[in-house]
């Protein structure tokens, strides 16, 4: 028996950055089925939204997501830290993907070496911006269509 579709696709935008975060909810209001959470503004908040932890225990109100948007370089605790916690923890349904200013290849390689499913540069340009999410918004949608159905 085939499942109903998700109507909209929840997304945790993990980014100490107030301008980058501006930008991307400009980028996020061109897309159809992602709806945004947070924000977060370090390592230490997205482990504990994600754990369901603290003001983030009512899953009502703060909903565990599907998508983990994760800068690299924040206070506290950076990207590297939350991707190495992320390996020790069973969250088989949550896509992760780095969105960060540098595209240096090591950060590239230890990012996806630690877990990240899709690694992205951040861009000034909101077009470019745009065009990131809607490609990410075609996985998560094709991805529920392979999916529907298992258990």
């Amino acid at each position: 028996m085939a499942t109903a579709s998700k109507s909209e696709f929840l997304v945790l935008l993990a980014d100490d950055s107030q301008d980058d975060r501006q930008l991307l909810e400009r980028a996020f209001g061109q897309c159809q089925r992602f709806r945004l959470l947070g924000p977060v503004i370090d390592g230490a908040q997205a482990i504990a939204y994600l754990n369901g932890e603290g003001k983030y225990a009512n899953r009502h109100a703060y909903p565990f997501p599907d998508m983990l948007l994760l800068d690299l370089r924040m206070p506290q605790m950076d990207g590297f830290q939350v991707l190495r916690w992320l390996r020790t923890k069973c969250f088989p349904k949550l896509l992760v993907v780095v969105l960060s200013g540098s595209d240096h290849y090591a950060d590239i390689s230890k990012a996806v070496g630690l877990g990240a499913h899709f690694y992205h540069i951040k861009h000034p340009n909101s077009a470019r911006q745009v065009s990131v999410l809607k490609a990410l918004e075609e996985h998560m949608t094709q991805r529920e269509i392979a999916t529907e159905g298992e258990w």
